[in-house]
């Protein structure tokens, strides 16, 4: 989703404390979300972004999703890993 804000709020040639003000949301969230510090965004807030730069806001769901799922397999590989680890050792 980062880059899909980014993107469009380029376009627009806003800058990061145009969107939180036309949104009305804190600098801070806008930085987290482009920055994908913030993994479960509010859906006002996704709906408040969507509105604001002018797109459709499936498009922006459809990027959170993929984030999601993005993280839900990378959390789930890390897991395995530290499980993997921690048999290795119990066996040595």
């Amino acid at each position: 989703m980062k880059l899909f804000i980014k993107q469009h709020r380029l376009k627009t040639r806003w800058s990061q404390s145009d969107l939180a003000r036309i949104t009305g949301l804190s600098l801070s969230t806008i930085r987290k979300l482009e920055q994908d510090r913030s993994v479960n965004p509010s859906l006002h807030a996704i709906n408040k972004i969507a509105y604001a730069l002018d797109v459709d806001i499936r498009k922006l769901y459809k990027d959170l999703i993929e984030d999601i799922d993005y993280n839900d397999a990378l959390r789930h590989n890390v897991l395995a890993n530290i499980s993997h680890i921690k048999n290795e050792k119990a066996n040595s």
